[in-house]
């Protein structure tokens, strides 16, 4: 059963009207990608995204991504994110004109196509577009450094891409994006990676990863199973989140209380056998780059690393805390030893 469902809608009807609270243009201009009906040819660009999410599945990461084709769209492709209540609902919107060229029999033979499409997925399955608002610098890098990991999968070379002009990737009133030079230069260092893990995850966009989780609880963004939730939860894994980390896969799990409601919420990643001293470094040079996003504050000694976020609402005060230290954590039926990332929310009245 593939692990990664992909929703193509080809009728007229209306999909959302809800604005995007997050979106990403690979294009000449950032204009806000029109989410309504579907026209012109996905074909080629479905076939082509088919094979994207189908070369990163890995045990249990589940992404749906509705592919939208407009007409009017000036850009090449762009993701982006809409959010009712508890559902999420990931676009990617496409300009069919461009990709009406892309085979259907060969289409990952389309050095640009790919680039485009590979950039927005990785938004969509690096937890960027769970943030209200446009990628920054350090996602954006990872998002074009993934690309050139695909086109390594799919067998491009590295003269296809050199042979791209970098006007190519300028983008006026893009502010977000790097400079088209060094958007050039990460999709090649993203094909010249020694190796390239199954999932796409390296520690870079580990680190996206956390960020992304961090941002969505302190801004409330609680999973809608926790807060119908009917019973206790204790370490119970989640499918889905698992991370790569110093070459240690971690384990994810979720734990809170009814009693206490959503406000009792964390999530833990353990990496079995990772050292204290690796673990930190990462987090440390993680949140020093994520540290003007997420406006945290950040407490570092030679046994934790711990960094905090708090907002104050009247007399409630909302603390979100992300802890990485050595420790142990019972997952899936096993303890495992090594290092520890937690990130939990607590509310408490003044």
């Amino acid at each position: 059963m593939r692990s990664l469902l992909i929703l193509f809608l080809f009728s007229a009807a209306t999909l959302y009207s809800a604005v995007p609270q997050f979106r990403c243009n690979f294009g000449p201009s950032d204009q806000a990608p029109e989410l309504g009906a579907s026209s012109g040819n996905l074909a080629g660009a479905s076939v082509l995204l088919r094979k994207i999410l189908d070369s990163v599945a890995s045990g249990g990461e589940s992404v749906n991504i509705r592919l939208i084709a407009q007409p009017n769209f000036k850009g090449l492709a762009a993701a982006a994110m809409t959010a009712s209540g508890s559902d999420i609902n990931r676009v990617i919107v496409i300009n069919p004109t461009f990709f009406s060229h892309v085979s259907i029999s060969t289409p990952t033979k389309d050095v640009l196509a790919v680039i485009a499409l590979s950039h927005e997925v990785f938004h969509h399955i690096n937890g960027d577009s769970l943030s209200n608002s446009h990628p920054f610098a350090a996602q954006e890098y990872n998002a074009d450094k993934f690309a050139g990991i695909t086109l390594k999968r799919f067998g491009a070379s590295e003269t296809e891409i050199s042979s791209l002009a970098p006007s190519l990737f300028k983008e006026d009133g893009v502010s977000y994006h790097l400079s088209p030079t060094k958007r050039l230069n990460a999709i090649i260092e993203g094909f010249r990676a020694t190796t390239v893990p199954k999932g796409g995850l390296d520690e870079s966009a580990t680190c996206q990863k956390l960020v992304a989780q961090f941002d969505a609880i302190s801004k409330g963004k609680i999973p809608a199973r926790v807060v119908s939730g009917q019973k206790n939860l204790s370490n119970q894994h989640i499918s889905g989140m698992d991370l790569n980390l110093g070459g240690k896969k971690g384990i994810a799990s979720e734990s809170y209380s009814v009693e206490d409601g959503p406000n009792s919420y964390e999530v833990s990643i353990a990496f079995d056998g990772l050292s204290n001293a690796a673990g930190n470094k990462f987090l440390k040079d993680c949140f020093e780059i994520a540290r003007s996003q997420l406006d945290v504050e950040i407490d570092i000694d030679s046994d934790r690393v711990d960094f905090t976020k708090t907002t104050k609402n009247g007399r409630k005060t909302r603390q979100v805390n992300l802890i990485g230290m050595d420790d142990k954590l019972f997952v899936a039926g096993r303890w495992y030893q090594g290092y520890i990332i937690s990130i939990s929310v607590s509310e408490f009245e003044e």
